[in-house]
């Protein structure tokens, strides 16, 4: 990791850059702190990239702050308050991230997982984060849904689209998480993991599930209607 001046535009922070990443850090965060968040970031660029073969087509920018308060102001974020990936970009909060070695691990996989997920242009962005929280460990984060009047991954769509307040933002992550176990549950990693592969070229998310899973959506979507409604197992 070469420290670097950080822009005008984010005083209070240093730049420090990897392979894959430009990662932007209070200045109290320690060198030590700071090589294990690039290591760490790197690990899990590696094994995305490696699952998906997907390469970033350039360094990512990622902002770590110290201050709870400072992340939740600069991510705009709603419903995490470790990590977060939005418009291109990872912020964290190296309070709680850096806590533990699982306190990173995770939240370093959903936000990257993502990230490599977004370059995949034809990917809709809430399917994307359906896997970071599945390759982050959230599945069982936001509880059961609230909300069981979506039949569609059309209405699901328009949901996500549409949430503005904390509530709408929760219950759309608990659907989110409710779609990852279900996809896991129903057709396995691998076959997943291969539905996201579809997005490689210009396909809408039927033809991509319907090329992945062998069913036809009126199919798939009663059996993740009934899955949203069902308790989760175990």
């Amino acid at each position: 990791l070469m420290p670097a001046p950080s822009p005008g535009q984010l005083k209070g922070l240093v730049s420090r850059t990897t392979a894959n990443f430009r990662i932007r850090l209070d200045r109290d965060v320690t060198a030590g702190d700071a090589r294990r968040l690039g290591k760490q970031l790197e690990h899990v660029y590696s094994e995305y990239n490696g699952r998906f073969g997907v390469p970033f087509h350039k360094k990512v920018d990622v902002y770590a702050f110290s201050s709870a308060g400072r992340y939740r102001s600069e991510s705009r974020s709603g419903v995490y308050d470790d990590a977060d990936y939005r418009d291109g970009k990872i912020y964290l909060n190296i309070s709680l991230v850096l806590a533990s070695d699982t306190g990173l691990r995770y939240p370093a996989a959903r936000v990257v997982s993502e990230a490599v997920l977004d370059e995949l242009k034809w990917c809709p962005k809430w399917l994307a984060e359906v896997y970071g929280i599945y390759a982050g460990k959230d599945l069982s984060r936001f509880g059961p849904p609230a909300q069981l009047n979506v039949s569609t991954f059309s209405d699901l769509t328009e949901d996500y689209a549409r949430a503005e307040s904390q509530k709408d933002l929760k219950e759309i992550r608990a659907r989110l998480a409710a779609t990852a176990r279900f996809l896991i549950d129903r057709y396995g990693e691998k076959k997943t993991e291969q539905m996201y592969l579809q997005f490689k070229r210009p396909l809408r998310v039927e033809e991509a599930f319907e090329a992945a899973f062998g069913e036809k959506m009126p199919v798939i979507e009663k059996a993740w209607a009934a899955a949203l409604r069902s308790p989760p197992k175990g």
